[in-house]
């Protein structure tokens, strides 16, 4: 249902004069990358020029195919332009929601239609999906609850119009359906 993080490391890194900059093309592949292999494909925009200091952060944006803006914050590693990228708020993959949806619904004749199969959602910006069950069509709600752990939740109006939440998942709850996007440079393997 949710993916824990994405985070690359890069070095991305261009020498100018003495001191070394990091070069934005370099970030915004490695933020095209790490997001197309979650099914999320975006145009990345990073700011050019910025000194490689070690510890020094900034953002980055991409806007998916729907036209929705997503935000990565980067942090740079080392001297040398080392970066680590991730992406702000949790990935959804609608298609594993839905056997939660229809769990707690209690019927297998449930559809779920969101704009795109596997969607990003924070506290501050929740998705807006549909849900029918039974022929009646309805919003379904999906909010991350917590950003460090990046668990979510979702929610349908009820019949007096609110919107009641559902219980959170079991803590032993389904592992996530997307793994976390991780890599190094050489000098520091992978670990998911």
């Amino acid at each position: 249902m949710m993916d824990r993080r994405i985070a690359a490391v890069l070095l991305a890194l261009v020498a100018v004069g003495c001191k070394t900059k990091i070069d934005a093309n370099k970030a915004q592949d490695l933020i095209k990358k790490m997001l197309a292999e979650k099914g999320i494909e975006v145009t990345p925009a990073c700011p050019d020029g910025l000194e490689a200091k070690s510890g020094a952060k900034f953002q980055c944006t991409a806007i998916d195919q729907t036209g929705e803006q997503l935000t990565i914050d980067v942090t740079i590693l080392d001297d040398k332009g080392t970066v680590s990228a991730v992406l702000v708020g949790t990935i959804v993959d609608t298609e594993a929601l839905l056997p939660d949806i229809k769990a707690k619904i209690g019927s297998d004749d449930v559809k779920l239609t969101c704009v795109r199969k596997v969607i990003v959602v924070t506290q501050a910006k929740p998705a807006t999906c549909d849900v029918v069950h039974q022929g009646e069509t309805r919003k379904i709600e999906i909010m991350e609850t917590d950003p460090e752990k990046h668990l979510i939740n979702w929610r349908i109006p009820g019949a007096d119009g609110t919107m009641p939440d559902l219980p959170p998942p079991p803590a032993d709850g389904v592992a996530p359906p997307l793994s976390p996007a991780t890599g190094a440079t050489p000098a520091a393997p992978a670990t998911p």
